[in-house]
């Protein structure tokens, strides 16, 4: 999903991304939920999730792979 918002007297953009998170807890693919939004908005918000090390989900003690939907706010600036 993408929505416009306010903050403060800034405007910004919203849109949800899956993060799909490896057995090692990286950050294997990024999703953008809408295709909508702006292209160098989506490339940045690859580029800034892409690799990232979280946590793995964790099921009966093991790690296993996990998907992780998140909101991102772009500001202008």
């Amino acid at each position: 999903e993408i929505s416009a918002c306010l903050v403060g007297s800034e405007m910004c953009i919203e849109t949800a991304l899956t993060l799909y998170v490896g057995l090692d807890g990286v950050v294997d693919r990024v999703e953008v939920s809408r295709s909508d939004l702006p292209v160098e908005f989506g490339r940045v918000a690859i580029q800034t999730f892409q690799g990232v090390k979280m946590r793995p989900g964790i099921k009966d003690g093991q790690a296993t792979k996990s998907k992780v939907k998140i909101l991102v706010e772009f500001e202008s600036q």
